[in-house]
This record gives structure tokens, sequence and C-alpha cells, in this order.
């Protein structure tokens, strides 16, 4: 609040010689709030001067102002959704690398990596890579439900990371970058849904699947290699 003199002539017609006392109005620009959640959506911004309508907040950050799940404080879950609004999908589902990775004969070191998180419900969300890899060459991604640890052949430095039984998943090529940047990608709920009587299919939430990536190597024993593992348990 603030006081004018009687003098003062900030409104029109005041010629009753008494001092004025205004309120000063606080105005923000506030963030319509459609789901309810406590978290504006930061589009459409408006000045509004408080107490603000219903529906709008001072603050913003909701990057789905139709989901009241959805927003900074949200809770991460494996549903194809940035829940917490951070601009990543998914994170924190896609499991550990266990087992050492064995380098190729020439210095690669194939690298199997899994990105998204693996649901028993949801039809998509799971990527497995092997990268780093000698360039065209036969290689596949095998599976299977417990860990292992077990040379490979004898001689051959490989160590089989996945218990069986195992499921070996479609034979790809690698790719033809340069000498050790051979790589392929599985979509493993892809795969799956292709091929469902394969080992364990349809998963179920709670399971740990191991996957470990093989690849042809005519500079080793046995003509093979392993890649690290990695597990990853499975989301409803």
């Amino acid at each position: 609040m603030f006081v004018a003199s009687a003098e003062s002539s900030w409104v029109p017609g005041d010629s009753n010689g008494v001092a004025d006392i205004f309120r000063r109005t606080a105005c923000f620009e506030h963030y319509l709030d459609g789901d309810l959640d406590g978290y504006g959506s930061p589009t459409g911004a408006q000045l509004q001067c408080l107490p603000p309508p219903a529906g709008w907040l001072l603050r913003a950050g909701d990057c789905d102002d139709t989901r009241a799940s959805v927003n900074p404080a949200g809770i991460e879950s494996c549903n194809g959704l940035d829940d917490d609004c951070d601009g990543t999908v998914d994170e924190g589902f896609a499991g550990t690398a266990y087992c050492a990775a064995t380098p190729t004969a020439i210095g690669c070191v194939p690298v199997l990596l899994v990105s998204g998180c693996l649901s028993a419900t949801q039809p998509a969300g799971c990527s497995l890579s092997l990268s780093g890899a000698p360039s065209s060459v036969p290689g596949l991604i095998l599976y299977g439900f417990a860990p292992a640890s077990q040379p490979w052949v004898p001689g051959n430095p490989s160590v089989l990371c996945v218990a069986a039984p195992r499921q070996r998943t479609t034979l790809q090529t690698t790719s033809t970058v340069n000498a050790c940047g051979g790589e392929f990608s599985l979509d493993f709920p892809a795969w799956a849904a292709l091929h469902p009587g394969a080992l364990g299919l349809p998963l179920s939430a709670g399971q740990v699947v191991h996957f470990q990536g093989w690849l042809r190597e005519p500079g080793y024993p046995g003509g093979t290699m392993l890649t690290r593992a990695w597990k990853v348990t499975v989301s409803p």
C-alpha cells in the first residue's frame, strides 16, 4: 500500500482534500494447470493479478497438462511417457551390464547396450544394440533367464555369461562404417511379437532377462566371440 497526499490528483474529480490510500495490486505471469497436478503448462502464460483465477498457478514445468501423473515431481515408470518431465522417456529401466567385455583379435571392443525399458505389457520401448564390432561380420543377440560365468571354447578369451536354456535371436550382419564401427540393433518387443513361441515368452513382470552378443571372429579359437552381458528386470 502507499499513501497519496491530500493535494494529489491521482483520482479524477477527487477534491475532498483528504489523503488517499492506494493498494498496490500484484500481477504476474500465471500458467494454466489443466490437470490440477500443481504444475502449470509452460505454454499460454497469461498475466493474472493475485489472487489468480482457479486453475492458474505461478509454477510452470508440466510437460503434459492432460495427465495428472506427469509433472516434474512425477515418478518415472515403464510406459512410453516422460513421467517426470526431464526430457527423457522411461529412464532407469534399462538394467545394468555385467561380465567382462572381450576385444576382438584386431582390438575392437564390441559393446552390448540396452535402452528403454522391457515391459510385460508395452508393445515397444526396448532396443538392444551392439556396436564397436568389426565391420561386415555375422552376429546375433542371445538371451536367457539366469547368469553364468564359464569359458566359451578352449583357448578363446570370451566368457559365456548367460546360463542355459538360451534363445538366439535373428542373425544379422554388422554395418560397414570402419574397422571397429560395425553395429546392429534389435527391437526386442517387435522380435518377440514375431516369435511368440520363443524361450520364456510372453514375459512376466519381475522376470530378469539376461542378454549377450555373439559375433563371428576368425582370429579366435572356434571362430566366434562374445560381448559383455546385460540384465534387465521386466516391468509391468
